[in-house]
């Protein structure tokens, strides 16, 4: 089995993806035990989901591979995983 994790990072349309502090946007890791590590972007995520709905059509979510989903797919990902906060 290969040791191998997924990173998601959260950015809003300013954010400027060139010049942005990855660590304050993690929204965290997937180990290779299928437990989804928190990071400092999962509260931002949070605060928008329950402070501002409105903006969550304008959340990019990147993994390690600068591939885009989704927040729904985001949430799909790690519906079934162990969730830990590592923060």
């Amino acid at each position: 089995m290969k040791n191998k994790s997924n990173s998601y990072y959260i950015f809003l349309p300013e954010d400027d993806l060139e010049d942005v502090e990855y660590d304050e946007h993690l929204l965290g890791e997937i180990d290779c035990n299928n437990t989804f590590w928190t990071g400092t972007g999962i509260r931002i995520l949070m605060n928008i989901t329950k402070q501002h709905p409105e903006l969550i059509e304008s959340v990019i979510i990147k993994d390690q591979n600068n591939k885009t989903i989704t927040v729904e797919q985001f949430m799909k990902t790690i519906e079934k995983l162990k969730i830990k906060n590592s923060i």
